[in-house]
């Protein structure tokens, strides 16, 4: 109950968390520094430094340290082990699955990409992955017992608590369904779900083109619109539903008709079905991967359209600028020269707004999706959960 004293098991497992999280984001710590990191006392930090080296979750490692004037025995540093534990991240849409298994050291020992086929349902979503699951351990020969746990990333609207999507009208039959309870019972061990937005945003906070940023907005375009919100690295979330719902935020009242009902939804002229769809009632008989070469030989009419796309999502990003204030927006295609060409014209749009003049600039980041990377943050969402 909130507000009962934590017993001493719980004070244990807490602070036996916090010096390992400290070992597993360092290359390589002392038990002296961890004292002055934490304040425990150094019998404690022997205590703890000595149960995690007994279970086999660090060792000793020979690190290369400047020399010190002060006199006395040279430290002894320690890290995590590569192969203490592992962790599986999971990245899927409607159109394909991508599964990684990294190590204790973050570091993917495994990873795959699978199309799913079309008209592909929920049941046998969870079939896929329990057999890309079940593969990877095959091929990369991590035993189950090593495994930390499961992070998933998923379409639509997710609840983390239950850990099913509430709703994702592309794949069939995937409304108020569980992911999380099937894989769970699949492979006994904790299942951990998010919108794919987030894992995406997650991986490029940490590892990719959004280092160093504090806050970070990703708008994610592919068959929809998703977004996700990180402020000073903690993952937003209302009423447990993990997802912005920036594709559905109206942009004009009185427009277009969007898959969810209502009309003017930004996902409705800004998803890669209605970019192709506009580019296709200009004239221009185009797919998704023709993009590329029409950008870049300017192909006057793909250009047009793209430009007014641009205009919408300045939109939508200057609104939401408004109601978050991130110091940086991300936007993520599956093409590099599409993301590039949008976060162009969307940055010139900005900067005629106020948004501009504030004294925290606002900057727009190109990203094209990497399906590996995203299951390294659903990845993250395991280690979140294990270390805090």
């Amino acid at each position: 109950m909130i507000g009962e004293p934590l017993r001493g098991n719980d004070v244990r497992e807490k602070n036996e968390k916090l010096v390992l999280r400290i070992i597993h984001n360092s290359d390589g710590i002392s038990q002296s520094e961890v004292v002055q990191l934490t304040g425990l006392k150094p019998p404690t930090v022997f205590r703890i430094f000595s149960s995690l080296e007994e279970g086999g979750l660090i060792e000793v490692v020979d690190k290369k340290v400047e020399a010190s004037e002060r006199k006395g025995r040279r430290p002894v540093y320690y890290h995590c082990k590569s192969d203490a534990r592992f962790v599986i991240g999971i990245d899927f849409w409607v159109r394909s699955a991508s599964i990684v298994i990294v190590n204790f050291s973050g570091q993917p020992v495994y990873k795959e990409v699978a199309e799913l086929h079309d008209f592909i349902n929920a049941q046998q979503v969870v079939t896929v992955l329990k057999e890309l699951i079940e593969k990877a351990l095959q091929r990369s020969g991590v035993q189950l017992d090593r495994l930390i746990g499961i992070g998933i990333g998923a379409p639509g609207r997710v609840d983390i608590d239950t850990g099913a999507v509430v709703h994702y009208g592309r794949i069939s039959g995937m409304s108020n369904f569980s992911i999380k309870a099937p894989i769970e019972e699949a492979f006994g061990m904790p299942v951990y779900v998010h919108n794919n937005a987030t894992v995406v945003a997650l991986s490029e906070y940490r590892y990719g083109v959004a280092q160093g940023k504090r806050t970070l907005l990703t708008v994610l375009i592919r068959s929809g619109v998703g977004g996700s919100f990180i402020n000073d690295g903690h993952i937003f979330v209302t009423n447990n539903k993990t997802t912005l719902e920036i594709g559905h935020m109206t942009i004009d009242i009185n427009g277009r008709e969007c898959e969810c009902g209502h009309h003017g939804c930004l996902e409705s002229y800004v998803s890669e079905e209605s970019l192709i769809h506009d580019i296709r009632e200009a004239g221009i008989e185009i797919n998704i991967d023709d993009l590329d070469q029409a950008i870049g030989s300017k192909n006057a009419t793909v250009l047009k359209v793209l430009d007014e796309k641009a205009r919408i999502l300045a939109e939508g990003v200057y609104s939401l600028f408004q109601l978050f204030g991130p110091d940086s927006f991300l936007l993520v295609t599956r093409s590099e020269t599409l993301s590039n060409y949008l976060a162009e014209r969307i940055q010139l749009q900005l900067n005629w707004t106020e948004a501009s003049q504030t004294d925290e600039k606002c900057v727009v980041l190109p990203c094209k999706y990497d399906p590996i990377l995203a299951g390294i943050g659903a990845s993250d969402l395991v280690l979140d959960h294990f270390f805090y």
